[in-house]
């Protein structure tokens, strides 16, 4: 009775079993997927589309498609090889159906999957035509080559209907090149065909230094050094670019490109980490990656660094801490940093009358902290030209910019409207510093080695004479204290000496830096290179480049940072840098910047001690200069920033919210997707651990910014993390359509397969991915254990 009871028992297991299996074997395709099953031995193909469909999964390997007009739809990443053997990767979208019960190499497709036989197949139809294609027609965006896709396309459909697929519509997306092996043809390149760099370069970058006030000083002999550099050296006045915000002209300057290029397009919301912005390489970030060390200190657009080899990058912070690329530099140049409270009453006294109080107001103690950083920046540099001798040195001076503006209404003569004691205590600080400023440049002239060349550059002039500004910089719009000259002085056996200045351009230095150091200017680059300035230097014509973003991956990790910055740097708090660019932002902006002065000044007085309450931790009353900022100026997006900074640091989350819609719907930022994806990012980040408000905030902005790939991108990642997998597919499979090389999208789509214990849709994405960027050590072993699986 008792084995009878087992019997059955066992039976009944073995039916629920049955069942299961059957289940999980029948397909009953919906209207938006089609089914196909490729047996594991045989390799015959069936396809569930009519009715229900018997795929047994130890039989079949199965692949789901999206459904469009009776077809399967597909896409996916091809690799080919240009000319010049560069390894480019072609996106494409194909819509098919089987010709056959059976396709070649049916072995590979149980194996790796559909798409990944698809990629080969589109590959070794993509390798006829482009192995005829030279790099430089692929790489430039109105080259020729876009005329021969319609050639490519049919030449991938004949090669995939020949292999047994009934192509019914076929595209070709983004052409990508592998940057790092483009970079290396390129310095292959180089070696072979152009010359090598005359010398060392140094480039010394003094933020505001002015032509007319440097002849004055000249005149009456306090700049010896400088006065000897211009005499035997080449000099030019630069002409700048509109509006000439700090943020804006050096870049242009460091990289050679417009701003439209750049990506850095105006002044605060873009001067709070511009090195995290812009869109394309720095002369130092070119130089290293083609072999040529480079070391900067405290240069507009630096920090945070891309991570590279043959980069040294060295950043002062306000408490004069020195940030390092890579970390171990910070051990070779600790003992050169100058701490703020050892800049005593002894040396401001060389600069203004102080006596022994360094808390007698604003202009002393930003003073202080000006020679701080200048002195720190300059010790850097020289203890790192001691230390290494790099091909490149770029060391700024951003502390002169502030003398400028904070301290050059009190320089003498004394006019009226401006305040008599701060003219008494003040008025020799500007000259004193062009003065320390000449002196720093002659401990240069006997540090560099012999064959260095010496660039002295700034991006904008300031005005001077009796034009100048009356007031301290907190009552006023400081962009209006800049004029568009900035200087150039070339000095250096390397340089032909001349007395006449020449007429050039922001965008023609870091071409000319290129130039010395034996690299072409790119195509895209507005400027030249300045080669009349010097001896034996001619164009380098033999390489061409397209585009330096082409060769140099500034997608290489960087230091993160806040949600939303104010301001970078104190002295420009301090200095009132609350500019917006009217020529290039939203029409709200432009009126924001057009503001009276005494609103201006009023408005970034609030916003600077809202700043200094955030940063001594009162986010309270911080939270109430911001918002009485924003009732001054309503459409100006920096009070807004910092408002909602203060709100999440104070939990004020509602309010937080409500802010950043109030953002979006009044147009006061460029990037409105952006601000919605840090702030769900901020929301599931850390110990706050609050997915369902990222994901709220995300759903929403998905409605409102329909087809943005970053919100669905975004949005799905959240729904993965939340583990809302059903939710999560469609909204990645969105942002792939959207987005078809995203390795993101793919990474994150097979990772919610195999939670849902789907190893074989897993693979096909994963592999994707790898076709992508095969170098991925995790998706690696992910597809590994898949695999082993099947």
């Amino acid at each position: 009775m008792l084995t009878f009871r087992r019997l059955q028992l066992l039976l009944i297991a073995f039916g629920i079993i049955g069942l299961f299996y059957l289940a999980i074997s029948l397909y009953l395709p919906s209207p938006g997927t089609l089914i196909f099953g490729i047996d594991r031995t045989s390799g015959e193909i069936r396809i569930a589309r009519g009715g229900i469909a018997f795929l047994p999964p130890h039989i079949f390997r199965r692949n789901a498609f999206a459904s469009r007009d009776g077809a399967a739809q597909a896409d996916g990443v091809a690799s080919a090889l240009t000319r010049e053997n560069v390894p480019i990767r072609v996106g494409y979208r194909v819509r098919f159906l089987v010709t056959g019960a059976q396709l070649p190499d049916s072995r590979r497709i149980v194996v790796d999957g559909w798409r990944s036989w698809f990629d080969r197949r589109v590959a070794e139809a993509l390798r006829a035509v482009t192995t005829q294609v030279s790099v430089e027609e692929l790489a430039s965006p109105g080259a020729r080559f876009a005329e021969r896709r319609s050639a490519l396309t049919a030449t991938a459909i004949a090669h995939l209907e020949r292999n047994g697929i009934d192509v019914k519509a076929f595209e070709i997306g983004r052409i990508t090149i592998d940057k790092g092996a483009l970079l290396e043809h390129k310095r292959q390149q180089i070696r072979r065909q152009a010359r090598g760099p005359v010398g060392r370069v140094a480039v010394i970058g003094i933020d505001g230094l002015d032509w007319e006030l440097l002849d004055a000083l000249i005149d009456v002999g306090r700049m010896p050094n400088m006065e000897s550099v211009i005499e035997n050296g080449a000099s030019a006045r630069l002409q700048s670019i509109q509006p000439t915000a700090s943020s804006l002209v050096w870049t242009s300057l460091s990289t050679g490109l417009a701003p439209a290029r750049t990506g850095i397009v105006g002044g605060a919301e873009t001067a709070a980490a511009p090195a995290t912005r812009r869109h394309a390489p720095a002369f130092w970030e070119i130089a290293a990656g083609f072999n040529r060390p480079s070391d900067v200190v405290d240069w507009w657009a630096a920090w945070p660094p891309v991570r590279m080899d043959n980069l040294v990058v060295v950043q002062p912070d306000e408490g004069m801490t020195l940030e390092t690329w890579p970390a171990e530099v910070a051990a070779v140049v600790a003992d050169s940093r100058v701490p703020i409270e050892t800049v005593g009453p002894d040396q401001l006294g060389r600069f203004a009358e102080v006596g022994n109080d360094l808390q007698g107001g604003s202009p002393t103690v930003l003073l202080r902290e000006v020679l701080a950083r200048t002195w720190t920046s300059h010790r850097v540099a020289l203890r790192l030209v001691e230390n290494d001798e790099p091909m490149l040195l770029a060391v700024g001076f951003p502390g002169a910019d502030v003398v400028h503006h904070v301290f050059g209404p009190y320089s003498p003569p004394q006019r009226s409207g401006v305040d008599r004691d701060m003219y008494r205590r003040y008025w020799p600080v500007l000259i004193n510093f062009y003065v320390e400023l000449d002196r720093l440049l002659g401990e240069w002239l006997r540090a560099l080695p012999e064959d260095s060349t010496l660039l002295i550059v700034s991006a904008h002039g300031f005005m001077w004479g009796d034009d100048r500004p009356r007031l301290a910089p907190e009552e006023r719009n400081t962009l209006v204290d800049h004029r568009d000259a900035g200087v150039l002085i070339a000095f250096g056996n390397a340089v032909r000496p001349s007395r006449a200045r020449i007429q050039a351009s922001i965008l023609d230095v870091t071409p000319t830096i290129l130039s010395l150091l034996g690299l072409p200017k790119s195509t895209e680059m507005d400027g030249r290179a300045l080669d009349s300035m010097f001896t034996d230097v001619e164009p380098i014509e033999a390489v061409q480049v397209v585009s330096y973003s082409d060769l140099i991956d500034l997608e290489a990790p960087r230091a993160s940072g806040e949600l939303a910055r104010g301001l970078e740097m104190r002295h420009q708090r301090s200095a009132g840098h609350l500019q917006s660019d009217p020529s290039t932002q939203t029409a709200r902006r432009s009126e924001a910047a057009t503001e009276r002065p005494e609103t201006w000044g009023r408005y970034a007085w609030l916003n600077n001690e809202g700043v200094k309450r955030a940063r001594a931790g009162d986010l309270a009353e911080a939270i109430d200069y911001f918002d009485d900022a924003t009732s001054v100026i309503e459409n100006d997006p920096t009070a807004y920033l910092n408002l909602l900074n203060a709100s999440l640091a104070n939990n004020r989350i509602t309010a937080a919210e409500n802010l950043v819609e109030k953002i979006i719907d009044e147009n006061l930022v460029d990037d409105p997707e952006q601000l919605v994806i840090d702030l769900a990012a901020w929301f599931r980040s850390g110990d706050r651990n609050m997915p369902t408000r990222a994901i709220n905030i995300l759903s929403e902005a998905r409605e409102r910014f329909p087809g943005s790939y970053r919100i669905a991108a975004n949005l799905g990642s959240a729904l993965a993390e939340a583990d809302r997998l059903t939710e999560a597919v469609p909204v990645l499979e969105e942002a792939l359509a959207l987005r078809p090389t995203s390795i993101e999208v793919l990474n994150n789509l097979g990772n919610v397969y195999a939670r849902r214990d789907d190893p074989a849709r897993a693979l096909d994405y994963w592999n994707r991915s790898l076709a992508i960027n095969p170098r991925q050590a995790r998706i690696t072993r992910a597809v590994n254990a898949a695999t082993a699986r099947l």
